[in-house]
């Protein structure tokens, strides 16, 4: 099916109040068990409202300490804050460190105190497996302090997803965040990263971004033109993505697989299954079905919450 301007709904607006409503109402119910030292989790992909949802419970739990990986880019954030979509900084008692080990540190060493609660930052990348994580959940349980923890999915294979897991499931209920379409407007489960295009022609530095080598030129610049901004509108504009000194470009997908060139939240977009294989079929580039897994669908969980059963006013 050939993409289309048509195709492209005006759901901003109604898209941006639902992430709120949802931050909103999970930070509520979050910010109320941390006191009690359950622990929670919000997951799923970029766009979705997870940071957002930290700036709610720290805004609910001022001495929340909120810890984040030393040397964290994102926007315009500070090593003493954690920068949200919205732009609004993240302030309070932000620290940042190497691991999950200087985590763990700090609650025996009494750097956080019994009782208080903690976040995790981008928790998927904290650590190097799943048991350097739970080694801390434990310690963290005996001194009492509740965690809660924003992770990425659907990221690329390996570590993320593995990790992501196990803390969705030590948390006693876990949120999943969903992306949103740019085409429809539902709920996405698919991240696009974008490469950047300028003057027709790729930027060399993201020459292999892709999902396999083996992609070429023609098929690359064919992927650009089937979903350039006359079909995103202003949606892939960027500006010197990655910090490359190119001025503005225009974006086109690439298969999130690949974890290099990763940099940048503004270069990504999600996409819901159909308009994810809609994009490459309109390049003629075949995706491995058996390779796509939806994001809402990596890990069923009994503790994930269900959106449908709940009432926001």
């Amino acid at each position: 099916m050939e993409l289309t301007t048509e195709m492209l709904r005006s759901n901003g607006r109604l898209t941006q109040e639902t992430i709120t409503a949802r931050q909103e109402y999970a930070g509520m119910v979050i910010a109320e068990g941390l006191r009690e030292g359950r622990n929670y989790s919000v997951y799923g992909l970029m766009g979705g409202g997870k940071t957002g949802t930290l700036g709610v419970v720290c805004r609910l739990i001022p001495d929340l300490v909120m810890f984040k990986l030393a040397g964290a880019q994102r926007g315009n954030e500070q090593e003493n804050s954690i920068w949200q979509r919205n732009g609004a900084p993240i302030t309070g008692d932000v620290r940042p460190v190497k691991s999950i080990a200087d985590v763990y540190q700090q609650i025996c060493s009494g750097l956080v105190r019994p009782g208080t609660p903690i976040s995790l930052n981008e928790a998927q990348f904290m650590a190097d497996s799943p048991a350097d994580l739970m080694r801390m959940y434990e310690l963290a349980a005996k001194n009492r302090n509740g965690v809660f923890a924003d992770c990425l999915v659907s990221w690329f294979d390996g570590q993320p997803n593995e990790n992501t897991e196990a803390i969705v499931h030590r948390s006693d209920a876990a949120f999943f965040m969903a992306g949103w379409d740019s085409f429809t407007g539902e709920p996405a489960d698919f991240t696009i990263r974008l490469v950047g295009i300028k003057n027709g022609s790729v930027i060399e530095q993201h020459s292999e971004d892709t999902y396999y080598r083996g992609m070429t030129a023609v098929q690359r610049m064919r992927l650009a033109n089937a979903v350039d901004v006359s079909v995103f509108g202003s949606g892939l504009r960027m500006i010197d993505p990655d910090g490359h000194q190119i001025g503005e470009c225009t974006g086109m997908p690439s298969h999130h697989a690949d974890p290099r060139y990763a940099i940048g939240a503004s270069r990504y977009r999600t996409a819901t299954l159909e308009n994810y294989h809609r994009i490459y079929e309109a390049a003629e580039i075949s995706l491995p079905a058996d390779s796509i897994v939806p994001a809402s669908k990596l890990f069923p969980l009994a503790n994930r919450v269900d959106w449908n059963s709940v009432t926001i006013d």
